[in-house]
C-alpha cells in the first residue's frame, strides 16, 4: 500500500469531527487502526497526542477503533488524554479497505494523499521513526 493513494472513506468522529483522509488535504495525516483491548494502542495514544502539540496544524491524528462495540471508545480516549478525532468502523469496511492484519496499524498519508509509511504494532521507541516519518514529509 506504500506509495499508493489512500483509500477514502468518511466516518462520523466523536465531539463532530469527521474522520476522512480526504478532509484533511494538504496535511501529513497519521491513520492509525486500534482497539479498546490493544495494549500497545494503550501505549501509542499519549505518544500521538504529544506529536500533535510538537507539529501543531501541520500534522493530524485520525483514530479507526476496530471494537466489535462502540461503547468503550469515549472511555479509552479519557484514559490515554487522546484529543483527536476518533471514529468507529461498525461494520469493518474501513480497515478491509486498509488491509489490516494487527493492531495497532499506522499509516502517514502524505498532503497529497499518498501512503508514505506503514507500521504495524507499537512499542517504546517507535515514536521515533514515527517522527522521522513524519519530518520527511513536511
Amino acid at each position: 500500500m506504500r506509495g499508493a493513494p489512500a483509500p477514502d472513506f468518511s466516518l462520523a468522529a466523536r465531539g463532530g469531527a469527521l474522520a476522512s483522509p480526504t478532509a484533511y488535504a494538504g496535511k501529513v495525516v497519521l491513520l492509525d487502526f486500534w482497539a479498546t483491548w490493544c495494549q500497545p494502542c494503550r501505549a501509542s495514544f499519549p505518544e500521538y497526542q504529544a506529536l500533535l502539540a510538537s507539529y501543531g496544524d501541520r500534522v493530524i491524528v485520525v483514530g479507526i477503533s476496530e471494537d466489535d462495540e462502540q461503547d468503550g471508545i469515549e472511555r479509552f480516549a479519557e484514559e490515554t488524554g487522546a484529543l483527536f478525532p476518533l471514529a468507529w468502523d461498525a461494520d469493518k469496511s474501513v480497515a478491509q479497505r486498509y488491509q489490516i492484519s494487527s493492531m495497532p496499524t499506522l499509516f502517514i498519508i502524505d498532503g497529497s494523499g499518498l501512503v508514505r509509511y506503514v507500521h504495524a504494532g507499537f512499542r517504546a521507541g517507535d515514536e521515533a521513526s514515527i517522527r522521522a516519518a513524519i519530518d520527511s514529509l513536511l
